[in-house]
C-alpha cells in the first residue's frame, strides 16, 4: 500500500523506489556492506572530522551518535547490531564473534 501511495504522489517526478528486501538488491549490496565493515574506523574518522568542521563554523551537530556505521544481522528472533571491536566483528547482544 505504501509503495502504491508513493508511486501515485510522485508519478510526475521520476522518483525511483527500491525494495530493500529484494534478493537481487541484497546481492548487489554485499560488496558495499563488506567494505563498510572493513572500513568502519575510517568511515567514523571521516564523519567525526566533518562534524568537527561544521561545529567550528558555528553550525549545530547534525547527528548525535556513538557510531556512524550501523549494520545489523537479521536473525530469527530479530535483528542484532554488528559491531567492530579489536579487529573483529562482534554481535551486539550475544557477543558472538
Amino acid at each position: 500500500m505504501f509503495k502504491g501511495l508513493i508511486d501515485e504522489v510522485f508519478k510526475d517526478y521520476g522518483l525511483l523506489v527500491i525494495d530493500g528486501d529484494d534478493v537481487e538488491v541484497g546481492e548487489l549490496e554485499v560488496g558495499m556492506l563488506k567494505r563498510m565493515m572493513e572500513c568502519d574506523e575510517e568511515i567514523d574518522e571521516g564523519f567525526r572530522g566533518n562534524e568537527k568542521e561544521r561545529m567550528e563554523r558555528g553550525l549545530r551537530e547534525m547527528i548525535e551518535s556513538d557510531r556512524n556505521v550501523d549494520l545489523f544481522l537479521e536473525e530469527e528472533d530479530g535483528r542484532e547490531l554488528v559491531d567492530f571491536e579489536d579487529g573483529e566483528l562482534r554481535m551486539g547482544k550475544s557477543d558472538e564473534r
